[in-house]
């Protein structure tokens, strides 16, 4: 009999007791659910155990409803995340367990108890214990010792354990009975070349060459020094003391108190008229420092007036700058370049441009400015702020723009010849949609005789057939957006109008 299973109805509760139709050796029989579930148990039941398992090893699992192998490596590292993943203890104790692993294969638990008593005893018997550390070369301020304060374990530098102990012989000392006699048996605390010793007030006098019972003088000068006598070695008599210093040149006598010092360096009061033959006192960087005298003249020559001239040079080598848009030009009369509006499309930005051509002849624009009465009438510099024309460079492409002026000042003819044209030249960025500037251009000379408030008239033209050093000229039309001028300014005051 045939079965067509697609037209049987599907079983959707299957309880194991069912019957599939098998083929045992060529005889129709039947089997249940539960037979097959318990064969294929069975049959991974009988496969031989892994007896070095490794990454690469797979394992199967259920992932939602569904049987899949996964490495070993993947279980692992799942482990691991989960176990990381869990909340931090914020106060862990002594009787928590962690994870370890001996020496063999074995994995055990320890207490956190366990460790610290394991940690304590290796730090005691790394460190604590001096006889197995290395000995110490040359030390330092900063070097550091272990100390237990209040029962907690902390660290000192050598610095503040000297402090302690040298705070802690100072107060030692400070609290001693002061002594109401000397003799030579008495100690002191030395230094020396061989180490800490002691000595005797006896040695120290002898060192000091001091003979026995020497004292001060018996009468003494109001307002003297004692000096030390090399021949009696005992005090005598010195100089005296002052308030007054003595005048340049005259033999010291004496010994200057602090009021005379003061006196010389800050004065007696405040002159308010000074004159060039009132001295200063400076000191000398070109004599070892030595102090000296300078008159307020010397000086003046000397050094601020060096100064003050090098100062206004400086300030009239100052420039400044002035922009002229390709709006305030005008084409030529004769080759003048075409005003366009050049605009950005993505930005819908918008530009006054003029468009020098690339045709068989070169293309002019003009424009007059009045130059600031700040400047200083000499030469002027440019630079050309352009870009190509649409799909029309490369960067082995060449422009040259030329400029020329001349000034009109009140009761000139206008019908008068610019100065020499300077070129300035630029070659093509590949990318034909991005702002040109040139460099600077040579210093042109502007015609005529330029004069405070002079109008300045200046042609900026394309020579259409430049090709650079081994390039092309540019194919199509450079748009000039405008010209950056600059100018020299001069320190001469502006008369008000």
């Amino acid at each position: 009999m045939a079965i067509k299973i697609s037209e049987m109805t599907p079983d959707s509760s299957i309880g194991g007791g069912e019957l599939i139709p098998v083929s045992d050796a060529g005889s129709p029989k039947s089997v249940t659910v539960t037979g097959i579930k318990a064969f294929v148990v069975d049959q991974i039941e009988a496969i031989a155990a892994g007896t070095a398992v490794t990454g690469a090893d797979s394992v199967y699992i259920l992932q939602g409803g569904v049987l899949k192998p996964v490495d070993i490596d993947l279980v692992a590292q799942h482990a691991i995340d989960t176990v990381w993943g869990k909340a931090a203890d914020a106060s862990p104790a002594g009787t928590d367990k962690i994870a370890i692993k001996d020496t063999g294969t074995t994995e055990n638990t320890v207490t956190l108890a366990v460790l610290a008593t394991y940690i304590q005893t290796a730090i005691r018997a790394a460190v604590i214990d001096p006889t197995t550390l290395s000995a110490a070369g040359a030390t330092s301020t900063a070097d550091l010792f272990i100390i237990g304060q209040s029962g907690v374990a902390k660290k000192i530098t050598l610095q503040a354990v000297n402090d302690a102990i040298y705070a802690g012989l100072a107060a030692h000392v400070t609290g001693l009975t002061a002594a109401t006699s000397a003799n030579d048996a008495d100690e002191f605390y030395a230094v020396t070349s061989a180490g800490a010793r002691k000595v005797t007030l006896a040695q120290m006098k002898t060192t000091l060459g001091v003979s026995a019972g020497a004292i001060a003088p018996a009468s003494m000068t109001e307002n003297y020094v004692p000096q030390w006598s090399a021949t009696s070695k005992t005090l005598k008599d010195g100089k005296a003391i002052v308030s007054t210093i003595a005048a340049v040149g005259a033999t010291g006598t004496s010994l200057v108190d602090e009021t005379a010092v003061r006196t010389a360096i800050y004065g007696t009061g405040t002159k308010t008229t000074p004159v060039a033959a009132d001295i200063m006192t400076v000191q000398d960087s070109a004599d070892s420092g030595a102090v000296k005298r300078s008159t307020l003249l010397q000086l003046w020559d000397g050094y601020f007036l060096a100064k003050a001239t090098a100062a206004i040079a400086g300030a009239n080598a100052l420039y400044d700058v002035m922009w002229i848009p390709a709006g305030a030009m005008i084409p030529s009369f004769i080759g003048g370049a075409i005003p366009a509006i050049l605009e950005a499309d993505t930005n819908d930005a918008s530009h006054d441009v003029l468009d020098f051509t690339d045709e068989l002849s070169d293309t002019f624009v003009e424009f007059n400015i009045a130059m600031p009465e700040a400047w200083d009438l000499g030469t002027i510099k440019a630079k050309v702020y352009w870009i190509p024309e649409d799909g029309e460079s490369s960067a082995d492409q060449w422009v040259r723009f030329t400029l020329s002026g001349r000034s009109f000042k009140d009761g000139e003819a206008l019908d008068a010849a610019n100065g020499t044209a300077r070129n300035i030249d630029d070659q093509a960025l590949a990318d034909d949609g991005y702002i040109h500037v040139t460099a600077a251009s040579p210093a042109v000379t502007v015609a005529g005789t330029p004069a405070i408030g002079s109008m300045v008239h200046l042609k900026l033209s394309r020579v259409f057939d430049f090709a650079g050093s081994g390039g092309t000229a540019l194919a199509g039309n450079a748009r000039v957006l405008g010209v950056l001028i600059q100018y020299k300014k001069t320190l001469t005051a502006i008369t008000e109008w």
